[in-house]
């Protein structure tokens, strides 16, 4: 992995979050991906674990993080101006006290406006409520957008969640799987769809799959979606006509 970095075989692969009402694309989340020389891409899963017990988290990490604000800075500059990109901030990243610090370069760096740019941080790393609150207020303060990632997975509370700066909610896909066919994972979803409209965040379904998913959650007034249904993660330059076409 460290000759993979050194050598540019890392790269990011962008996933659109589809507004079904208007058919636009408001947000790309930028996924990692390891283009190895003899097996091919691997997905990120398959090995940051190893990546972080050799020491290489940080600089794959740095690395993400400035490709992703580069790429939106280029997407911006070719007129697609209401463009946010997201990336995943691990736990170990959201608690380094210079997270912010490097977040805020990278926005410089890349001459990103305020806004433009989105953190998704899994519910999990939200356990500690009162540290997570000042961490995100922190972030807050440099610019981005904040969006809790895997909702439903277990870590804050609704009584948490209403005292953190968040913007939106993305739906854990376990429930979005089982939406048409389990009456309680339907119940849950429309509880959290209800409550993110009350506490006025957006909120997106994650992993949406079938047309029948998709009626479901419509008809319950989640417009923001993502998932297979609409295409997999791609390089940049495969997004490239569909975004230049929704500018028109």
């Amino acid at each position: 992995m460290r000759r993979a970095l050194a050598r540019g075989e890392f790269e990011l692969h962008y996933q659109p979050e589809v507004n079904v009402q208007t058919g636009r694309i408001e947000c790309i989340e930028a996924l990692l991906r390891w283009r190895h020389p003899d097996v091919g891409i691997i997905p990120a899963a398959d090995f940051l674990a190893a990546a972080e017990l050799g020491q290489l988290g940080s600089p794959i990490s740095e690395w993400v993080l400035f490709e992703a604000t580069r790429q939106a800075k280029e997407w911006h500059g070719q007129g697609m101006r209401n463009l946010r990109v997201a990336i995943n901030v691990s736990s170990t990243q959201f608690y380094d006290r210079g997270f912010s610090g490097r977040i805020k370069q990278a926005v410089l760096v890349s001459g990103l406006e305020s806004g433009a740019f989105e953190l998704e941080i899994a519910e999990p790393t939200l356990s500690s409520h009162a540290r997570a609150t000042s961490v995100m207020e922190e972030l807050r303060e440099v610019g981005v957008q904040l969006a809790i990632d895997d909702f439903g997975s277990g870590g804050c509370s609704f009584a948490d969640l209403k005292q953190m700066p968040v913007d939106t909610l993305k739906i854990a896909p376990t429930f979005v799987h089982n939406v048409t066919h389990r009456a309680d994972d339907a119940a849950i979803v429309q509880a959290m769809i209800t409550m993110a409209r009350g506490l006025n965040m957006r909120v997106v379904a994650e992993g949406v799959e079938s047309k029948e998913q998709l009626s479901h959650l419509l008809q319950r007034r989640c417009t923001d979606m993502q998932g297979f249904f609409f295409g997999r993660p791609r390089p940049a330059a495969e997004l490239a006509d569909v975004l230049l076409m929704q500018q028109h």
